[in-house]
């Protein structure tokens, strides 16, 4: 088994602490397959759905150019599906887990509390640098975007086309415009994309593929909301719809990748 840094055990993803499946497989030297069908089971023997999706959420990694399934889980998820591990080794590994999930559940909070609600002196200075920070990497990737999009607009229309946009389009319809100007990616990839750079949630459920909270205080989506009958019933359907400003966010975004992987 690769060495692996504890801080690599436990990621933030939609604003909550996860691991995931092939994580687990390599801290516990397990084959993927074996992990991937225990966490199966216990969503089986959970039997509620709605429940099942809080705990476990189905998402894919690439290898080798290939999209494989993999499971994400919080923390509840790893210990039903950790319980089994039982020698002296693997409750070594699941306190190390655990000790992660802690930790990052106390970042996660501090992120959460503005820094002048932080009594601690020391504490507060700490996070009133760190959203200092923050605040000055997004200008520097604002001015890094516009400073791009400037200087490579007789290279490429994609800004200059979108940057007139007044319509919100489907994630699809964004996918094409990019796959037009050169950007290889398609309706898939781009969901799968958004997905894993917190966009949109991954967890699987009603609000799959929806905004995540990140995205609508930026502006980048709307989500439309319709109702259809069937069967004598109503039901609503929520499409999300990529803005004006998440178009040419994204446009930006997508050219600044590609040119420098070149």
């Amino acid at each position: 088994m690769k060495e692996i840094k504890l801080s690599e055990l436990v990621k933030i993803e939609n604003n909550q602490p996860v691991t995931n499946s092939k994580m687990v497989a390599e801290v516990f030297d397990k084959a993927h397959d074996k992990v991937m069908r225990d966490i199966k089971e216990t969503i089986n023997k959970i039997g509620t759905p709605n429940l099942a999706n809080e705990m476990f959420m189905e998402t894919t990694y690439e290898n080798r150019g290939k999209q494989y399934p993999m499971f994400l889980m919080t923390e509840k998820g790893f210990n039903l599906v950790a319980m089994s591990y039982t020698t002296a080794k693997a409750m070594k590994y699941k306190l190390a887990f655990l000790d992660e999930f802690e930790r990052m559940k106390q970042q996660l909070m501090k992120q959460q509390t503005p820094s002048y609600l932080i009594e601690n002196r020391a504490e507060r200075a700490r996070a009133w640098a760190e959203e200092e920070e923050e605040r000055v990497r997004l200008a520097q990737e604002n001015q890094k975007q516009a400073k791009y999009i400037e200087e490579n607009a007789e290279r490429t229309n994609l800004g200059k086309a979108i940057e007139h946009s007044e319509t919100d389009i489907l994630v699809r319809q964004l996918s094409k415009i990019l796959k037009g100007n050169g950007i290889d990616i398609g309706e898939k990839r781009l969901f799968q994309y958004l997905r894993n750079n917190g966009y949109l949630i991954a967890r699987k459920g009603r609000d799959y593929n929806s905004p995540t909270q990140k995205s609508m205080d930026l502006g980048l989506f709307k989500v439309k909301e319709s109702t259809f009958e069937r069967n004598n019933q109503v039901f609503t359907k929520s499409t999300t719809l990529v803005t004006p400003k998440g178009q040419l966010y994204f446009a930006k975004k997508f050219l600044i990748e590609r040119d420098d992987n070149e």
